[in-house]
């Protein structure tokens, strides 16, 4: 019976340490296994972390042009809005321009009526002057050729006279 009782603890150790082998194997190959699993996770943690720092990244580089475009946006308005006021400025001169340019014909065209009147005015009184000048004139004449008639009338018995009152027309 010892010889026995040897053997079976024998054979008890033996399981005992196949046990034992087989449980540290199979603690060995959890720990593998967690091992292998922590690292994975470690893995989808960091492209987690990649892929969230490219986000943020892109995100920010949104906001960054967002932020550009909103300043190009307001000197392109600031622009336009200079360059409209320099036409409306430009706008302005021209109609001034235009104005005195009107101002002036009007003035020139005024002057020039003012000028033919003028001169129409200054036609008709030279017109009549000549007319009145020829009235006078014919008038000096009847009234010559009347004295003269009168005059021979008068003279008519004097012979001496009459040729000498003639005159030569």
């Amino acid at each position: 019976m010892d010889r026995e009782r040897r053997r079976e603890e024998k054979v008890r150790r033996r399981e005992d340490r196949r046990q034992e082998r087989e449980e540290k194997r199979r603690h060995q190959r959890l720990e593998r296994q967690r091992l292998e699993e922590e690292k994975q996770m470690q893995v989808r943690i960091a492209l987690e972390e990649r892929k969230i720092l490219i986000a943020h990244r892109k995100l920010q580089t949104i906001r960054l042009l967002s932020e550009l475009f909103n300043r190009i946006k307001v000197v392109k308005q600031q622009e336009e809005l200079e360059r409209r006021e320099r036409e409306l400025e430009e706008e302005r001169h021209r109609q001034i321009e235009a104005e005195r340019h009107k101002r002036l014909d009007d003035e020139k065209r005024k002057i020039e009526e003012q000028k033919r009147k003028k001169e129409e005015l200054e036609k008709q009184e030279q017109e009549l002057r000549k007319k009145i000048l020829r009235k006078i004139k014919l008038m000096e004449e009847k009234k010559l050729e009347k004295q003269r008639e009168e005059l021979r009338k008068r003279l008519s018995g004097t012979t001496k006279l009459k040729s000498a009152v003639v005159m030569k027309k």
